[in-house]
């Protein structure tokens, strides 16, 4: 949002004055026209955390909250969502709002086992975009991130930090494609779903994980190309990812620039995307990146 204030300031002593005479000076002085433009850009962010259990693969608690686009013209501004699972318990809670409010748009509150059934009856309404997801970006995910936890136990040894880094990346990659793009209520592009296959959403992982990782470059360069070296060797597709890193490393230092790469990448699936799914975008991966940021 963009603010314009105009003032007529006395030439003599900069201060502001309503007529040619100023009574602090005591005079007719000429005057000066102060312009000033303020411009207020929202950060919108999100946050994901999650216990696991050693020998489990699977997660045992999880916590998501933050900003979320709505996917409803009624809400433009997006919606605050908090989401609770505890797979021990045996509890699922999740509560919607609308942006900026106390306002509840929607609130879950039962057992996850029910909750894991009831779903099942939204996910048939959806035309099988949900089971066309679970079996085309869900097993790309855990190929991925099975290639991470395959790296040899020792690699990261006096390197906890770097490690940290890497895993919360690829965390962040999750949460913006199974819930900022695709989740079925509130992903930006949803309904282009099934113009993605396997190895498109390889690349979907790729391009969010490295421009993370290329983003954390501002803050410790030479451990973000050690970082972009571990990540690309562990998928083993190294002609593919080294092309986008080379893209985003241009404009590491604008964030701007990346994320217009990023949309040219998803539009190279989607064809042209509308304006309110662009300006989600970009309002979506820039608050990414917050929370990212903030997660390291």
């Amino acid at each position: 949002m963009t603010d314009f204030q105009q003032k007529i300031i006395c030439s003599k002593c900069g201060l502001d004055k309503e007529s040619s005479f100023y009574g602090s000076c005591k005079t007719n002085t000429s005057s000066g026209i102060n312009i000033s433009v303020l411009d207020t850009i929202k950060v919108r962010e999100s946050l994901r955390i999650r216990k696991f259990s050693e020998g489990i693969s699977d997660f045992l608690c999880e916590f998501l909250g933050g900003w979320f686009p709505s996917g409803d013209s009624m809400l433009p501004d997006g919606v605050d969502k908090s989401r609770s699972i505890d797979r021990v318990k045996d509890e699922y809670h999740e509560v919607v709002k609308k942006y900026g409010s106390d306002e509840v748009i929607h609130e879950t509150c039962e057992p996850l086992s029910k909750h894991q059934k009831n779903s099942m009856g939204l996910f048939s309404i959806l035309k099988g975009d949900t089971l066309y997801f679970n079996k085309n970006a869900v097993p790309v995910w855990n190929e991925i991130t099975a290639s991470l936890n395959n790296i040899p136990a020792g690699f990261f040894d006096n390197r906890s930090a770097e490690k940290e880094v890497l895993f919360n990346a690829l965390t962040t990659a999750e949460i913006a494609v199974f819930d900022m793009l695709f989740h079925p209520n509130t992903g930006i592009i949803k309904n282009r779903i099934k113009l993605f296959d396997k190895p498109a959403f390889y690349v979907l992982y790729e391009i969010i994980t490295l421009f993370l990782i290329s983003t954390f470059k501002n803050i410790r360069p030479q451990e973000a190309d050690e970082l972009k070296e571990v990540f690309i060797n562990a998928v083993g597709r190294t002609e593919e990812c080294n092309a986008l890193w080379n893209e985003f490393d241009k404009f590491y230092k604008n964030n701007s620039e990346q994320i217009k790469i990023i949309l040219s990448k998803i539009s190279a699936y989607t064809g042209p995307l509308e304006k309110k799914e662009e300006s989600d975008l970009i309002s979506a991966f820039r608050g990414l990146v917050v929370t990212f940021i903030q997660a390291i």
